[in-house]
C-alpha cells in the first residue's frame, strides 16, 4: 500500500481474517514536510510592502508581524486614511520601531487613486515586492431586500480593489500577491451573499494570476477573534457566526498560518475554525453538498438521518435503541470486515485492542461520541454496543465542547503559547482553575482537536472558570511549537503565564485561582506550585509522578508515557537531566503554601500508589496541607473515564471551593 493510506493498511491488518504482512510502499511517495523547514521568510528589509485595508483591525496585525519578520518599509492603505486612534498608535508605534511607514488615504476600489498612490512609492520607496489586499466591506443583507447597486456597491472594495491592484502592479517585481478572502465563499451563509461573492472573485484571480505566471495565493480566512467581521456590528456579526458553527481562531494562529502561507504560496486554500456538526445543524441544505460531505460527520444534520451527539443525547432510551444500529453496522462493518450477515442475529463480535482503538475514532469522528478503547475491547453483540454508547452519552454532557475558548498569551521568553477557557453560566468574577494535562500536554491532538478537556464539563458545573494550558511542546499548534517540548523547565513558566493570563481577565476572581495537574500534568502543576508559591489558592494532583527516579524507572517500561519523545532523551539520559534540582519538584515541597488534594487509584499499574502516600506524607512533616484521596479498583485513568470520577469531581469541587 502506498505511504498516505498507512491508516487503512493499520485497520487492515487489525482485522479477524488478514493473515501476514502488509508492505509499505515508500519509494516515489510525495512527503509533507512542515513549512518552516523550507527556504525562510519571503519578507525583506530592501522592499516595500503595500497594505490595504492595512489601517483596520487585521491590516494593523499583519503590518506589526510583517515588521517583525524585517520589512521597514509599509505602506498602510485606508479608504479614511489613519482616521482613527488605533491606527494613530499603530502608525506612531511602527515608526517608533524605525520602521518607515505611510499611512495613505485611497479608495482601492478607485482604480486612478490606487495608479497615482503606487506611482508615488515607486518615487520615494523601495521596489514593491509585496501585495497584502484586506479591504473589504461587510453588507448583511438577503437577496431578496437588496438590489443591483447595492448588490455591486457591497463588492467593490474587494473584488474592484484586488482587480485595480492586479492591473496597476505588473510592472512590479513582486515576490507575494496575497488576498484575503473568506471562508465564506465557500460554504456561504444566510445574508452574506455579496459577502460570498466578493471572496470567490478573490479565488477566481488567484487562478488568474497564476496562470499568467504571476505570483497570487487567496486565503478564505474564517472568523479571527478581536478583530475583522468578529467585531463587526458590535459583535452581533460574531456572535451570529458562532451560533452557526464558526469558531474564532487567535490573531496568533492567524499570523502563525500567515507566514507558512508565505512560505508554501498555494493559489487558494482555506484557513478556519469549524465546528462542522454545528455548522450542518445550522445549514441542513448545505451539508449534502458533494465539497463539504467529506467534513460534515455523519448524520450532523437537524433532518433525523443520523443524528449526532447532541441529538443522540436529547433522545430516549428506546429511541436510541431503534436508531443506533444502523449507525453503528457500517462502522462494525469498516472496523472487523464483518458482513452485514455476520453481523446479523445479535451475533457476539470478538474486539481486540487494535480494532478497539479504529472502532473507538470512527464513533468520535461519524457520530461525536468518546467511548474508551478499553471498554470496547471485549465481545460485544450489536446491541451491546448501542447499550455502551448510550451509556457513554448519559454520562458526557452533549455540550463539553461548547464555549471553548482559546486563548493566546506571552511567556516569559515572549514565546507565544496557548489556553483553552471555558466559563460558567453568570457574571462572575468566577474562582478559575488552571489545568495541566496528561501525555504531551495542552487540550488539543496533532490534529488541532479538543481531546483533552475532560475537566472542564464538571468544573465548569461546579461555578469554576477552566483553562487548560497548552504549554512550549503541546501538540495541535504546529511543528515548531511542537519541538519546543520542555519537562520541569520553561514549560513551568507557560503554566505560570496562563495563571496571570487568566488573573487578569474580566469576570475572573484573581486571588482565587488553583491549580489542577493529571499524571504527567500533576509533575507540572507540583513544580509550578514550588517555583510561584503565592500565586496559587488550591492545588489538585491526580496519579501524578513526582520523583524524577521513578519517571525514569517508568519511561524505561513504557517509553513515551511521561518525558516528550521529542526531547531526544534516551532513558540513560534522563537521570541528568532531571538532576537539575528545577525539575525535582520535591525538593521545593517546603515552599508550596497552596493546601493540596492528592488523588492515586490503588490499582494504578504505571505509579504505585505508595508513591502518593509517600508525598501526602511528606508534604505533613513539612507542616504543609495535604489531604490524600486513594480509590479501590482505580488504575491510571488520566482521561477521567472510570465510572469512579463522578463522585471524584465533586469532592474535588468541594476542596477547590474552600475559603
Amino acid at each position: 500500500m502506498p505511504a498516505d493510506q498507512v491508516d487503512k493498511a493499520m485497520l487492515a491488518m487489525g482485522g479477524p481474517d488478514h493473515l501476514g504482512k502488509i508492505v509499505v510502499r515508500m519509494a516515489g511517495e510525495p512527503v509533507t514536510v512542515p513549512a518552516s523547514s523550507l527556504d525562510g521568510s519571503p519578507v525583506r528589509a530592501d522592499a516595500t510592502y503595500v497594505l490595504t485595508g492595512g489601517l483596520g483591525g487585521l491590516g494593523r496585525t499583519v503590518a506589526r508581524r510583517l515588521a517583525d519578520r524585517g520589512a521597514r518599509h509599509l505602506v498602510l492603505v485606508g479608504r479614511s486614511g489613519a482616521a482613527t486612534a488605533e491606527a494613530e498608535r499603530a502608525v506612531a508605534e511602527l515608526t517608533g520601531r524605525g520602521i518607515d511607514v505611510r499611512a495613505e488615504k485611497a479608495d482601492v476600489a478607485d482604480r486612478d487613486q490606487m495608479a497615482a498612490l503606487l506611482a508615488r512609492v515607486r518615487a520615494t520607496m523601495p521596489p514593491i515586492r509585496g501585495i497584502v489586499h484586506a479591504a473589504a466591506d461587510f453588507d448583511d443583507t438577503v437577496l431578496a431586500d437588496t438590489d443591483a447597486a447595492r448588490l455591486v456597491g457591497a463588492t467593490r472594495p474587494k473584488a474592484d480593489g484586488a482587480w485595480n491592484l492586479h492591473l496597476e502592479t505588473r510592472p512590479d517585481p513582486l515576490d507575494f500577491f496575497l488576498l484575503f478572502s473568506s471562508v465564506g465563499a465557500q460554504l456561504g451563509s444566510v445574508a452574506l451573499g455579496a459577502y460570498a461573492t466578493a471572496n470567490e472573485f478573490l479565488n477566481a484571480l488567484a487562478r488568474h494570476r497564476r496562470g499568467q505566471g504571476l505570483p497570487a495565493t487567496s486565503i478564505g480566512w474564517g472568523m479571527i477573534d478581536d478583530v475583522g467581521v468578529a467585531v463587526s456590528g458590535n459583535g452581533e456579526v460574531g456572535s451570529f457566526l458562532r451560533r452557526n458553527g464558526h469558531g474564532g481562531l487567535s490573531p496568533e494562529r492567524f499570523l502563525t498560518e500567515l507566514e507558512t502561507l508565505l512560505r508554501t504560496r498555494p493559489v487558494e486554500v482555506s484557513v478556519a475554525d469549524i465546528d462542522w456538526p454545528r455548522w450542518a445543524r445550522a445549514n441542513p441544505q448545505l451539508a449534502p453538498l458533494p465539497r463539504v460531505r467529506p467534513v460534515v460527520p455523519a448524520g450532523a444534520t437537524a433532518d433525523g438521518d443520523g443524528p449526532g451527539a447532541a441529538q443522540l443525547a436529547n433522545l430516549g432510551p428506546e429511541e436510541r435503541a431503534t436508531l443506533l444500529p444502523a449507525l453503528l453496522a457500517p462502522l462494525l462493518q469498516q472496523t472487523t470486515g464483518l458482513t452485514d450477515h455476520q453481523l446479523g442475529d445479535d451475533q457476539p463480535v470478538d474486539i481486540d485492542s487494535l480494532t478497539a482503538v479504529g472502532l473507538r475514532v470512527l464513533l468520535h469522528k461519524e457520530l461525536g461520541v468518546s467511548v474508551p478503547a478499553v471498554k470496547l475491547q471485549r465481545n460485544l453483540t450489536m446491541a451491546g454496543l448501542a447499550r455502551l454508547l448510550s451509556d457513554e452519552l448519559d454520562r458526557t454532557p452533549a455540550d463539553a465542547h461548547q464555549g471553548l475558548a482559546a486563548h493566546a498569551f506571552a511567556s516569559a521568553d515572549g514565546l507565544t503559547v496557548y489556553g483553552h477557557l471555558s466559563l460558567p453560566p453568570g457574571p462572575g468574577p468566577h474562582p478559575a482553575v488552571v489545568v495541566c494535562t496528561a501525555g504531551p500536554g495542552g487540550a488539543l491532538n496533532a490534529d488541532g482537536d479538543p481531546v483533552q478537556i475532560s475537566e472542564h464539563p464538571p468544573l465548569r458545573a461546579a461555578g469554576f472558570a477552566v483553562l487548560t494550558v497548552d504549554h512550549r511542546g503541546a501538540p495541535g499548534h504546529g511543528p515548531d511549537f511542537d519541538a519546543r517540548a520542555e519537562m520541569g523547565g520553561r514549560d513551568i513558566d507557560d503554566v505560570l503565564a496562563a495563571a496571570d493570563h487568566l488573573a487578569d481577565l474580566p469576570g475572573i476572581d484573581g486571588a482565587r485561582v488553583s491549580l489542577l495537574g493529571t499524571s504527567r500534568g500533576a509533575y507540572t502543576a507540583l513544580t509550578a506550585l514550588g517555583r510561584a508559591p503565592d500565586r496559587w489558592h488550591r492545588a489538585v494532583l491526580l496519579m501524578g509522578l513526582y520523583d524524577p527516579a521513578l519517571l525514569v524507572t517508568a519511561e524505561r517500561e513504557q517509553p513515551g508515557s511521561f518525558v516528550p519523545s521529542r526531547l531526544g532523551l534516551a532513558p540513560d539520559q534522563l537521570a541528568s537531566y532531571f538532576a537539575d534540582p528545577e525539575r525535582r519538584p520535591l525538593t521545593t515541597l517546603g515552599d508550596v503554601t497552596a493546601p493540596l488534594l492528592i488523588v492515586h487509584g490503588e490499582a494504578d499499574p504505571l505509579i504505585p500508589v505508595e508513591h502518593a502516600r509517600d508525598v501526602a506524607a511528606d508534604a505533613e512533616r513539612l507542616g504543609r496541607s495535604a489531604r490524600l484521596v486513594t480509590v479501590p479498583g482505580l488504575a491510571h485513568d488520566s482521561r477521567h473515564d472510570g465510572e469512579e470520577w463522578d463522585a471524584l469531581w465533586l469532592r474535588i469541587a468541594d476542596f477547590l471551593a474552600e475559603s
